[in-house]
């Protein structure tokens, strides 16, 4: 086992924790759990983390092997399909979260292309995406420790859209645990980091 695999986060301990989206999201299966290799003290929020993990994936190289895939991938679904825009596509979690908090409008959703947010609370983020294979979210939270600072779980929610979207999430599972999610650990943990130091200068 690498030592980022045991970053893993179990279902269950998952499940157990207070968050939002277990509601929302009831009818979608838990694919993975992850704890980010990083530690938040008390006056980091979860919305700085985000930022700066997001910033990481963006300055990841070109020829890294996590974003060949995602270019795979978006070249397969564009001559394929999977990625067009569909009216009232892309929407599901937010309109479920919408109805619970009474809320109206929202953000233009472009289906396929990128995660479009859900919620953004104090220790919990929720954002969804869709194209013609599954529905998927991406969850955030910001845990505590017994040290007095906190841990970063991020957790994938999907719904296979029928045979195919089932074969489609078989198919890319070994690419997720063996490439994509170590070069995201990764890449946040380099550039927390980098945050870090910066704030100690």
């Amino acid at each position: 086992m690498t030592p980022l695999m045991r970053n893993r986060v179990s279902i269950d301990e998952h499940r157990a924790l207070p968050w939002r989206v277990h509601e929302l999201a009831h009818d979608f299966e838990i694919e993975d759990v992850w704890r980010f290799p990083v530690v938040l003290y008390p006056e980091h929020d979860l919305t700085t983390f985000r930022h700066e993990m997001t910033a990481g994936m963006t300055t990841m190289s070109r020829l890294n092997p996590a974003q060949l895939l995602l270019s795979l991938r978006l070249g397969i679904g564009r001559l394929l399909g999977w990625d067009q825009k569909r009216e009232g596509q892309g929407r599901l979690l937010w309109t479920r979260y919408a109805a619970d908090e009474h809320l109206s409008g929202g953000e233009a959703v472009v289906p396929g292309r990128d995660f479009t947010e859900v919620y953004d609370l104090e220790n919990e983020y929720l954002s969804e995406i869709e194209n013609r294979t599954v529905q998927a979210a991406l969850h955030l939270g910001r845990v505590p420790t017994d040290r007095e600072t906190f841990a970063v779980h991020l957790a994938i929610y999907v719904r296979p859209k029928g045979w195919f979207g089932r074969l489609y999430m078989g198919f890319i599972r070994p690419f997720r645990l063996l490439i994509v999610y170590p070069a995201l650990l990764r890449a946040a943990q380099r550039r927390w980091s980098e945050y870090l130091a910066g704030e100690a200068t």
